[in-house]
């Protein structure tokens, strides 16, 4: 088993794409520690359940995200770590980073993870383990769209490369992202 090295590699996508199930597939292929986001912004709220946070007020949220990003990329020299996350968020008051500004020199490369939208909510609608926005066709497809613009600016921002794969088949879906890996770790780094 091998280890990613340098930067920390940023994966996002929107919600219910498959990020995670792909990432927890490929757990004993690759050495890396998955990290989410939401799960470490919890240390910052009075809430403990990551649904809610989108509950938070934006400064709330903003000042939590911040606070999380700083404690996983200083866990990044002890530990090659995968980031499990978004590129931007959807709200009541239109789209926000997702990342905060403050910390994208600091990731990459960045993967986004995509999938047809009649599938992602599909897969919304039959998540029992989580309490997700079911959306309808259109905002998941404006959320995709969105999602990927801040994607190629982070990558451009950054000089870092954009990997894309899509998430219709979970196998083929499975076997890229394995590939992408892999290659980054015969490069012994991210640039």
């Amino acid at each position: 088993m091998t280890t990613i090295m340098n930067r920390a590699v940023y994966l996002g996508g929107v919600k219910g794409v498959g990020k995670t199930a792909l990432l927890k597939s490929l757990k004993n292929r690759i050495a890396y520690t998955i990290v989410d986001p939401p799960s470490e912004m919890l240390e910052y709220v009075t809430s403990d359940a990551r649904d809610q946070l989108d509950e938070l007020s934006a400064t709330d949220r903003i000042s939590a995200r911040s606070r999380a990003f700083e404690r996983i990329l200083s866990a990044q020299y002890f530990q090659e770590i995968i980031i499990d996350g978004h590129f931007s968020l959807s709200t009541d008051y239109g789209h926000e980073w997702a990342i905060p500004k403050n910390s994208i020199s600091r990731l990459g490369p960045f993967i986004l993870i995509t999938a047809d939208p009649a599938r992602i909510l599909e897969r919304r609608i039959k998540d029992d383990d989580r309490q997700r926005d079911v959306s309808n066709l259109a905002e998941i497809r404006l959320d995709m769209e969105i999602e990927r613009l801040y994607a190629i600016f982070v990558s451009e921002v950054t000089g870092r490369p954009l990997y894309i794969v899509e998430n219709n088949d979970f196998a083929t879906a499975r076997g890229l992202l394995l590939r992408v890996l892999s290659n980054l770790i015969k490069q012994g780094n991210h640039e």
